[in-house]
């Protein structure tokens, strides 16, 4: 809160970061359901093991989203899109609504840890967490570089359920 960061930030950059915390932060709380589910029903005791933790670390994810988007609400109020953003009618969020409730709440947990963990968290978000943490270091956004990163380690802890799970 103290810091003068915020202003020196490229407008371009900031515009990333509000996508970024509304496309993300409340995915990672649905993120919590789905790895609960394989928690509870998945195949192996290890298996639902490692989604127990796999819901603890999406609810880390989704507190750290949040938490750092509130700290510029003061500074610029569409960082508010963090929690507002899946609860309106805009195109895209329906189509992100209807792509996430499809991967994880819709099918067994067969079928959530090969879509979730699997392909999504293993093709998908590693990539893009990487690539954003250093496009936030370019920028001099160390805060959410270091969120970011801190993310995508778990993520790719994530994407290690989905190999174990087509053996069985």
């Amino acid at each position: 809160q103290r810091s003068n960061i915020f202003e020196s930030l490229d407008e371009g950059w900031k515009s990333t970061a509000k996508a970024h915390f509304g496309a993300v932060s409340l995915i990672e709380y649905l993120a919590v359901l789905a790895e609960q589910r394989m928690g509870r029903f998945g195949l192996s005791p290890a298996w639902r093991n490692m989604a127990v933790f796999g819901a603890l670390d999406e609810i880390r994810h989704t507190q750290m989203d949040l938490y750092l988007a509130h700290e510029f609400i003061a500074k610029d109020p569409q960082f508010d899109w963090a929690l507002k953003a899946y609860h309106t009618n805009d195109w895209g969020i329906i189509a992100a609504r209807a792509t996430f409730d499809g991967m994880m709440m819709n099918p067994n947990v067969v079928d959530i840890a090969i879509q979730l963990p699997f392909t999504f968290e293993t093709g998908f978000t590693n990539l893009q967490f990487v690539a954003l943490a250093a496009d936030a270091l370019d920028s001099g956004d160390i805060s959410f570089a270091n969120m970011i990163s801190s993310t995508q380690t778990d993520e790719a802890r994530h994407a290690q359920q989905g190999g174990p799970t087509l053996e069985l």
